[in-house]
């Protein structure tokens, strides 16, 4: 009886001891003491470079959007045309077609957008294709307005606009209908919860400011990146904190519930989809796109890679872009839209350049099913 008793409480020891062991083993998310999903030990892929032209795109890249064919377009287009020091991102144009690839991009004639009211000249940050790819939306951060341009006849109009907005930097699509957009703005400055992000929708050409006040309680900062998932019940969001100048810290994306019914976002506090706590000094969130199954794949500023999150908020892997000190924005598109386009600055001695990478993936982006009718 006593060897059995010694047994059993050596067992019973043994059994606590490894509960400890996995336990410390675990990260924690200090703030709520939540299993950490951002494991610096994931699946890790190297994206390719898209051996642009040097000339064609400026270090103001940005704003990748995919149109019905899979082709992938980005602001700051330069090609041939001689570029004045000081000059704003005004044009957009494709770096990558389904059929040629990088061949053709100096020779096109690029979307250029006229400037504001104001007389100020357009800043273009995001843009997203619409109406099965007849219009482009592309937002114009200095003028405070998202500009609708006609593929075809390449006219541009005023979409939205409001004084009030911070930009607008990144756009959204609804998937209810595509004259309903988020978009995120930000001031990069050293940040305040609630000030120095703003989100708002354009539901046609009505701006509604999300509350302020909901992003303080949530302690939201600089809202950069944005994306609705494919069934249409959320809305994700980054923030991030500037402490000072160029010092960048607590990156966060937040999970807002959308109205099942019409689309627009849900005036209560959003919830925590995911904390990044092991990117490299200095990384900053940017854009953000969804596959079809609702993968998100998140573009590290600074970092030099994307991250890809599952549904559960779950960090899954990295893909590297060796050519990028971005990257800026992404998207899905391709063919099937199953290859993944980042741009940002080159990262080798071509300063004031625009460069570009790609990767293969498993799945196709959300917007490029939706704009051929499958969603």
């Amino acid at each position: 009886m006593t060897k059995h008793g010694s047994h059993n409480r050596l067992a019973k020891l043994a059994f606590a001891a490894s509960l400890i062991t996995t336990a410390l083993a675990t990260p924690l998310d200090p703030t709520g003491l939540l299993r950490r999903a951002d494991s610096p030990k994931v699946d890790t892929q190297e994206a390719t470079e898209c051996k642009l032209d040097p000339k064609s795109f400026g270090a103001s890249v940005e704003g990748v959007s995919v149109n019905k064919a899979g082709d992938v377009y980005a602001v700051d287009f330069h090609g041939n045309a001689e570029v004045k020091e000081g000059k704003t991102p005004d044009t957009i144009g494709f770096f990558h077609k389904v059929e040629g690839g990088v061949g053709g991009v100096m020779s096109q004639t690029p979307f250029i957008i006229p400037q504001g009211d104001a007389k100020k000249p357009p800043f273009l940050a995001g843009s997203r294709f619409v109406k099965g790819g007849a219009n482009i939306l592309v937002a114009d951060a200095q003028n405070k307005r998202v500009m609708s341009v006609d593929v075809n006849t390449k006219q541009s109009t005023v979409f939205c606009q409001d004084p009030g907005m911070l930009q607008p930097n990144d756009i959204s699509i609804s998937t209810k209908k595509d004259c309903l957009i988020y978009l995120s703005g930000q001031n990069y400055t050293v940040s305040t919860a609630g000030k120095d992000g703003d989100i708002w929708t354009c539901d046609g050409n009505k701006a509604t400011k999300f509350p302020a006040d909901i992003l303080k309680e949530a302690n939201i900062h600089r809202t950069n990146g944005i994306e609705a998932d494919p069934t249409g019940e959320f809305l994700y969001v980054t923030s991030v904190t500037n402490k000072e100048a160029g010092v960048v810290t607590d990156l966060k994306i937040f999970k807002f519930a959308l109205d099942k019914a019409t689309g627009h976002i849900r005036e209560e506090k959003p919830t925590l989809f995911h904390h990044f706590q092991n990117e490299a000094k200095g990384t900053d969130l940017d854009g953000m796109r969804t596959d079809v199954d609702g993968n998100l794949y998140v573009a590290l500023n600074a970092g030099g890679r994307i991250a890809k999150l599952n549904k559960e908020g779950n960090l899954v892997q990295y893909i590297n872009t060796p050519a990028l000190t971005g990257p800026s924005n992404l998207e899905l598109g391709g063919k099937d839209g199953k290859t993944l386009f980042a741009v940002g600055k080159c990262k080798d001695a071509s300063k004031g350049k625009g460069c570009a990478v790609m990767a293969p993936v498993d799945k196709p982006g959300r917007a490029f099913e939706s704009l051929n009718g499958r969603k």
